[in-house]
């Protein structure tokens, strides 16, 4: 029992805690952004073409994971973690004003979608490390756990509450719930402390050319990376590509 219950004492740990915190309530906003995307771009009146490509311009940064992934060797980890929330909320907040105004131009929207998976490039080889900056040994696999139960708590709350908010008030306070979590898990995230791992002549090029090396070298590795992304594409554009109208007398009426 107390072996299962172990990575949450991790939470007493001072050092760490606010990253699990941060974890936490970032999660839960990014569950009020999956819903909130996918009916404030379907209520401007782009339709589900307009929502895969949305959908696509916040992906394809994801090509980009190893080029950030080398920001996190060059800057404390928890700065590049912080940057990646304040550009998500900016981008978030932005999205919650054009789904209130109902008037935003199909680029802008692209433009938005894209800045938020840049973000989230920044920030997923990111989280990898720098539980090795924030604790040694053992504490190390109980610190990865705890990271994906946060996530998957904190995303269970939000796509459990988003539902609510998006069918009561509409899909821009959703959005607008995701921007100011995101900007709460900056401010938590500014009490860690992470060392820097900058070399006195850092080669960017260099550094970048050495982990695509490594990473193309491990077959199981960049395969699993192609199939997983594939996957997610997958689900995400099918789940988001309809949802239930919201107003059935438009449908009788037609």
């Amino acid at each position: 029992m107390l072996r299962t219950l172990s990575p949450l004492s991790l939470f007493k740990n001072r050092e760490a805690a606010p990253l699990f915190i941060a974890r936490l309530v970032s999660s839960a906003g990014a569950g009020f952004g999956q819903l909130a995307l996918a009916w404030g771009v379907m209520d401007l009146g782009y339709g589900p073409g307009g929502l895969s490509i949305v959908l696509a311009c916040n992906s394809v940064p994801a090509l980009l994971i190893v080029l950030c992934g080398v920001a996190g060797d060059r800057f404390r980890r928890h700065h590049v973690l912080i940057a990646a929330e304040i550009i998500t909320s900016a981008a978030w907040l932005a999205f919650a004003v054009c789904f209130w105004t109902k008037r935003a131009p199909f680029p802008l929207l692209c433009a938005l979608a894209t800045l938020s998976g840049i973000a989230t490039a920044m920030f997923l080889p990111t989280i990898r490390g720098i539980i090795a900056d924030l604790l040694s040994g053992k504490g190390r696999l109980a610190g990865n756990a705890l990271v994906k139960q946060t996530d998957s708590v904190g995303l269970l709350i939000g796509l459990s509450a988003s539902g609510m908010v998006v069918s009561t008030v509409g899909p821009g306070w959703a959005a607008s719930i995701r921007g100011v979590l995101c900007a709460v898990g900056a401010l938590v995230l500014c009490r860690l402390r992470t060392p820097s791992w900058r070399a006195d002549n850092p080669s960017f090029m260099r550094e970048l050319r050495a982990g695509w090396r490594e990473f193309a070298s491990i077959r199981w590795v960049w395969i699993m990376t192609l199939q997983y992304t594939a996957v997610i594409v997958a689900m995400v554009c099918y789940t988001c590509q309809r949802r239930p109208n919201s107003d059935p007398l438009a449908t009788s009426e037609s």
